[in-house]
């Protein structure tokens, strides 16, 4: 019985795991070597801005969806189960 209520729980340190994960990738995504490559021709284009800004959005997106979307799945699933387990009142 104690195993099946433990399974249940989530770790208490997962969301700083994903901050601390999400700080790291964004300080080596945004370092300036790495920024570098991208910065080498001006004249290349990404969808009408240039190659470093593209890139720099880019991982900023992904950062945030990285931080943001796990949450946000736990939340629908939570809304989802909240709205499967309404009783059936017989109209449709």
């Amino acid at each position: 019985m104690e195993k099946q209520q433990q399974t249940g729980r989530t770790s208490r340190g997962v969301g700083r795991s994903r901050m601390l994960v999400a700080a790291m990738l964004g300080a080596l995504l945004l370092n300036p070597p790495v920024l570098e490559i991208f910065s080498t021709d001006p004249s290349v284009r990404v969808l009408g801005s240039s190659l470093i800004l593209f890139y720099i959005n880019l991982v900023w997106g992904l950062l945030i969806l990285m931080v943001v979307l796990p949450k946000l799945t736990q939340f629908i699933s939570r809304c989802w189960r909240s709205v499967k387990n309404l009783p059936d009142d017989g109209v449709r």
